[in-house]
């Protein structure tokens, strides 16, 4: 592995966000540097239904350009798989609108995967450390002083780590509000039932979660994020699963 390769990998996987031996998929708020400065997003509301093997995320925002020009921009949508090899994919299928119209997607702007034989994760055939990163986009106009909504939908398969495989995760990435300035207001939920969270492992970061037996919540003012903004809500599964599975 070259001494670049290497500082990549570490810079993916260093810090306290997500353990190495989670297998996961997720995605995130999107980014677009051209409209830094000029666009703002007003409020954004996001929300994830959990299967026993799925989550369905709905991402809604608000945009407001108040400049007397028009924004050309492309709207960057990171996808994320860790350890891919250990999960049941590594790939998210969007379903767009932009002002409730269809924003059809654009094809991968990036694709770039590391991994390190030497750091070994899994539960039963350890396999070597992965991580894929992989960007979509969304080609929009921001009118001139104007407001517009952008609706996201996708799904993922839950995350596993822990020992033995058993913890469950859904992940969510927020770096791209760096792009928007403050948000007034971030709504975060997550929806299950009792069969599906049997109980909740940990919920991060310290947002001021509301934790139930049918779901999750926080809510973030002025939002922006910090070194660490990556959501992540762990738990065990209900029901019974095969170790490892």
């Amino acid at each position: 592995m070259s001494l670049a390769a290497f500082a990549l990998l570490l810079s993916l996987q260093s810090g306290p966000n997500l353990p190495k031996d989670v297998a996961v998929v997720y995605a995130g708020i999107p980014a677009c540097k051209e409209a830094r400065g000029a666009v703002r997003m007003q409020g954004l509301s996001v929300s994830a239904t959990l299967d026993r093997e799925n989550a369905a995320f709905e991402l809604l925002c608000w945009f407001k350009n108040a400049t007397a020009a028009d924004v050309p921009a492309t709207l960057l949508l990171p996808v994320v798989a860790q350890n891919p090899v250990l999960g049941r994919g590594y790939d998210i299928r969007f379903d767009a609108t932009w002002d409730k119209a269809p924003a059809p997607m654009v094809p991968a702007l990036t694709d770039q995967s590391v991994s390190d034989p030497a750091l070994l994760v899994g539960t039963k055939n350890k396999v070597p450390y992965a991580r894929r990163e992989r960007t979509h986009g969304i080609r929009v106009v921001f009118k001139a002083n104007a407001t517009h909504a952008l609706r996201l939908r996708w799904q993922t398969p839950i995350g596993k780590g822990g020992l033995d495989g058993m913890l469950r995760y859904v992940v969510f990435d927020t770096a791209g509000a760096a792009d928007w300035g403050p948000i007034p207001q971030f709504n975060f939920a997550i929806r299950y039932t009792p069969a599906v969270v049997f109980q909740t492992y940990e919920a991060k970061p310290a947002w001021g979660w509301q934790i139930g037996p049918r779901g999750a919540f926080f809510k973030r003012t002025d939002f922006q994020p910090g070194p660490d903004g990556l959501v992540r809500f762990a738990y065990y599964p209900g029901g019974f699963d095969r170790i490892g599975e």
